[in-house]
C-alpha cells in the first residue's frame, strides 16, 4: 500500500492555519486559478478545526485528514506573541461562524469584487474565514490588505505567519483506518444546518428580510431576542433533530471516559499512561471556556426573557459542562492513584470549575436565582 500522510496533530496550537490541496477537480481548479500549491484553508481552534466548505462552516477533527503527499498540506503559525485573550478571540470568532452559508459567488470572483470594492457579505469561504478570525480580533496581518477577499495562496505569503516545519508525518495504518470511519459530526452538522435554515426562512418575510441576514446560531439568538413571538416555532425546528442531545454521543462511543473503572482498564493497554491522561485532560481543557461562555450567554438570555429556546440551550451547555466534570473527576482519581501530580492538580482545577458552573446553571434554570 502506498504511503499516506497526516498532520502531526498533537503539535497543533490554537490559531494555526491548515492549508491543503487534494486531487479533486475543484481543488485543481482553485490551485490553477490562483497559481498556488493550496486550494483550501482551515483554522485550528483547539481540539478541532473550523473550515468553510460548500456545505457551510463547521468543525472537523484534523485526525481525519489523510494525504497522498507531504506536499498536500502545510501548517502556518502567527509570527509573534499572541496573548491568551487574543488566541481565545481568534478561536471564538471562527467558532461563531458555524452554520454560515458558503459564498460561491464571492469565492469565485473575489479578485473582481476586491477591485470593484464590493462590500463583503456575512457568508464565508475558506480563506476569508481564516483571515477574518485574525483581523476581526485586532491582529495585524501586515501585507494581507483585504482579509475578506484573500486566497489560500495569500495566506501562505502573508508576513504575519511562518510555515511550521516537521508538522507532517507518515500516517499509521490505524490512523488511516480511523479517517475512513463514520464521522458523527456530519449528521450533527446537517441537522444544525437544517434548523438554522428554517429560522432563516422565518426571517425572510417582507417586514423582516431587510433587517436580518441569519447565518449562524448567534444570529438566531439575536433574532429571537428581538422577535420573541417566534420562540415556539424556532424551538420546534431545533427539537426536530438531534441537536440538543448530540452531547450524549461521546458517552456511548467512549464510555471509558465517563467510568473510572473502564478508564483504569483502558490505561492497561497504554504504553505511556501519563501522556494518555494528559491528552484526555486536554480535550476537556480545550472546550471548557467555549462551553462556559455559551452557558453564561444562554443563562443571561433566559433570565431576561424566560423563553424556552434559551432555557433548552442552557440545559444543553449544562449537560456539556457536566460531562467535563465527570471526565475530569475520573482523570483526577486515577492520576492521584498513579501518582501523576501534574495531571491530578490540573484535573482537580477543571473539575471544580465545571462543578461551580453546573451549580450556577441549576439555580438559574430551576428559577432560584438570576444569571
Amino acid at each position: 500500500m502506498s504511503k499516506k500522510y497526516i498532520i502531526n496533530y498533537k503539535e497543533l496550537e490554537p490559531g494555526d492555519i491548515i492549508l491543503t490541496a487534494d486531487k479533486g477537480i475543484v481543488s485543481k481548479g482553485v490551485r490553477l486559478g490562483t497559481l498556488s500549491k493550496f486550494s483550501h484553508a482551515a483554522i485550528y481552534v483547539g481540539g478541532t478545526m473550523i473550515e468553510a466548505t460548500l456545505s457551510g462552516v463547521f468543525s472537523k477533527n484534523p485526525q481525519r485528514l489523510i494525504f497522498d503527499s507531504k506536499d498536500h498540506v502545510a501548517i502556518y503559525r502567527y509570527d509573534g506573541e499572541l496573548t491568551e485573550s487574543q488566541v481565545e478571540d481568534i478561536s471564538n470568532f471562527a467558532r461563531s461562524k458555524t452554520c454560515s452559508l458558503y459564498s460561491i459567488p464571492e469565492a469565485t470572483t473575489l479578485r473582481l469584487r476586491e477591485l470593484l470594492k464590493k462590500p463583503a457579505t456575512k457568508q464565508q469561504f475558506c480563506s476569508r474565514l481564516v483571515a477574518l478570525s485574525y483581523s476581526e480580533s485586532g491582529v495585524n496581518l501586515k501585507n494581507l490588505r483585504n482579509p475578506a477577499y484573500c486566497t489560500p495562496k495569500q495566506l501562505s505569503l502573508c508576513k504575519a505567519f511562518y510555515k511550521v516545519d516537521h508538522m507532517v508525518r507518515e500516517a499509521t495504518s490505524d490512523e488511516v483506518s480511523f479517517s475512513k470511519t463514520e464521522d458523527p459530526t456530519i449528521t450533527h452538522q446537517k441537522e444544525t444546518t437544517e434548523w438554522v435554515r428554517r429560522v432563516r426562512q422565518l426571517s425572510q418575510t417582507d417586514a423582516l428580510s431587510m433587517k436580518y441576514d441569519i447565518q449562524t446560531i448567534n444570529d438566531v439568538d439575536e433574532f429571537l431576542y428581538e422577535n420573541r413571538t417566534f420562540n415556539n416555532s424556532i424551538l420546534e425546528s431545533v427539537k426536530n433533530g438531534g441537536y440538543l442531545t448530540f452531547y450524549k454521543y461521546d458517552t456511548k462511543r467512549n464510555p471509558w471516559r465517563y467510568d473510572r473503572v473502564l478508564l483504569e482498564t483502558m490505561l492497561i493497554y497504554q504504553p505511556d499512561k501519563e501522556s494518555f491522561l494528559e491528552t484526555q485532560l486536554k480535550i476537556s481543557f480545550d472546550v471548557f471556556n467555549v462551553y462556559k461562555n455559551n452557558l453564561v450567554k444562554y443563562l443571561e438570555y433566559y433570565s431576561s426573557t424566560g423563553l424556552s429556546y434559551y432555557k433548552e440551550h442552557g440545559y444543553l451547555y449544562y449537560n456539556l459542562m457536566d460531562l467535563i466534570y465527570i471526565r475530569s473527576k475520573n482523570i483526577n482519581e486515577v492520576s492521584e492513584k498513579l501518582g501523576f501530580k501534574k495531571e491530578a492538580f490540573i484535573s482537580k482545577e477543571v473539575m471544580n470549575r465545571a462543578k461551580v458552573n453546573c451549580e450556577i446553571a441549576t439555580q438559574v434554570l430551576e428559577g432560584s436565582v438570576s444569571a
